[in-house]
């Protein structure tokens, strides 16, 4: 894992279970400053920003559980957030181990998505497939989940 060096992310102590109440801008803002945040870190330190991006992607469905989302403003600043970040951790100086223990834990943060009717994080199977999110057919693409309860691509 990456060493941290001391750095404190200001928006780890904003997004905590339920933070945000039932209001989606408060909850944007703060996606946007988190953003902003980890961006500015990933100028000096690409390898401590990937860390943070993967810190915020583990928050962000207990912050926002319970949001208004009827109007689709949060699903859409969250889709853009996720979006922005993905470069960030792609194209971190990270060895396989790091990488791998970053994908267990958004493996874990998907896994323990308590709203599975709006899954904020969709994690693909393999490149180029359709994310597994639990309501599409991937699914039955996928063999036996092996024992570490982490999809694995299919040949």
């Amino acid at each position: 894992m990456p060493k941290t060096g001391g750095y404190s992310w200001r928006f780890k102590t904003r997004f905590r279970r339920g933070a945000f109440g039932w209001k989606s801008q408060p909850a944007i803002t703060r996606l946007q400053e988190a953003l902003s945040e980890i961006k500015q870190v990933a100028r000096l330190e690409p390898l401590l920003a990937a860390d943070g991006a993967i810190a915020l992607v583990e928050r962000i469905s207990p912050a926002l559980e319970r949001v208004d989302s009827s109007s689709g403003a949060i699903g859409s600043a969250v889709n853009r957030t996720i979006a922005e970040l993905v470069p960030v951790i792609a194209g971190a100086p990270a060895d396989a181990r790091t990488r791998a223990a970053w994908l267990d834990r958004l493996f874990e943060a998907h896994a323990a998505d308590q709203i599975p009717s709006r899954r904020i994080l969709r994690l693909p199977l393999k490149p180029g497939s359709p994310p597994f999110d639990g309501s599409s057919g991937a699914a039955a693409t996928r063999s036996q989940p092996p024992m570490s309860g982490r999809p694995t691509p299919t040949p």
